[in-house]
């Protein structure tokens, strides 16, 4: 790394508002970290949508171990109590797949309005399988969905008798040496799909480099390297095509993809700039963390999320070059 830049990086972010960290690590060792305001380096605080990513691999090991035949499955198959008269025949067809690459028909929901019939709700499966209309066809295109990944978590759930939180900590932190603390839950009790699972930035880096090294950790394998590299293709246009120096913005299994200088860029994204930014031409793992703007979805937010956006591409990733 160019310490030069990458000192010039961390002082661009000190600046950023309500930044809380920053990890580099480059060839499988942490070779910078700083922290912001709070002392938070081995703190679980929520990193709100990375948690999708973590969903992502969640489905992978239920694949791997047998809980799940396909990603052709149907979800309404694993909520028979919810496919009542009257439902709209097309949530009948969405599967799986659909739901982890956000093709599954429902609308963009990263909004006041959806967050308040949610909290407002006693049964979200009700509302999202049942009472949320779908916008277009399963499969027909993409909108980001949240509605989708708690989807995931009641099927991960139901199929594999293992709360989100027991699955990541007997299947994927677990072998890591981590445990996983808090994930927090539905009415019904479902750990929450969209996110705000509890990690520390360590615990980010930790997830990042596994996926780097295709799904190993010290030399055992945590997830199937199949999977991962299923998981980081870029299936789906979004509605960014190009976000400042990232170019062709696309979207995978609950994976964003992107092009940074001619290098692929793979990164998990949460509200208010949680990220964990994977280059495998550099070898190279970027963990920030923030505030994560808990139901504020003003400029706010965005005005830090895309300060570190910006910050990330433009300054940490040339210093690997």
């Amino acid at each position: 790394m160019d310490a030069d830049m990458l000192a010039a990086a961390y002082g661009r972010a000190a600046e950023i508002p309500r930044m809380y960290s920053m990890l580099v690590v480059r060839h499988g060792r942490l070779v910078a970290e700083e922290y912001f305001d709070v002392p938070i380096r081995t703190t679980p605080m929520p990193v709100a949508s990375v948690g999708k990513s973590i969903v992502g691999a969640l489905i992978g090991i239920a694949l791997d171990e047998g809980y799940l035949v396909s990603l052709d499955q149907r979800m309404i198959d694993f909520f028979p109590e919810y496919d009542v008269p009257g439902l709209d025949r097309s949530k009948r067809d969405i599967t799986i797949r659909h739901l982890l690459q956000m093709r599954a028909g429902y609308p963009s929901d990263s909004t006041t309005e959806f967050f308040s019939l949610l909290t407002n709700s006693r049964d979200w499966f009700q509302l999202i399988i049942v009472d949320w209309p779908l916008e277009r066809s399963p499969g027909t295109g993409w909108a980001y969905s949240n509605a989708g990944t708690h989807l995931l978590s009641g099927i991960l759930t139901r199929a594999t008798g293992m709360s989100l939180l027991d699955l990541a900590n007997r299947h994927l932190f677990g072998p890591m040496g981590h445990r996983v603390q808090y994930w927090p839950r539905d009415p019904l009790g479902y750990c929450v799909g969209p996110g705000d699972v509890n990690l520390s930035p360590l615990q980010l880096a930790l997830f990042g480099q596994m996926i780097l090294k295709n799904g190993y950790w010290r030399g055992m394998e945590i997830l199937d390297p199949d999977w991962v590299a299923e998981s980081l293709e870029d299936y789906s246009a979004t509605s960014w095509d190009d976000y400042g120096t990232y170019r062709n913005i696309r979207y995978g299994n609950l994976w964003w993809y992107a092009e940074v200088d001619g290098h692929e860029v793979h990164f998990a994204w949460g509200h208010g700039g949680q990220f964990i930014t994977v280059v495998p031409t550099l070898d190279l793992v970027v963990v920030t963390t923030a505030d994560n703007f808990l139901g504020d979805f003003t400029s706010n937010s965005w005005n830090t999320e895309s300060a570190i956006f910006r910050m990330v591409a433009r300054d940490v990733i040339p210093a690997a070059y």
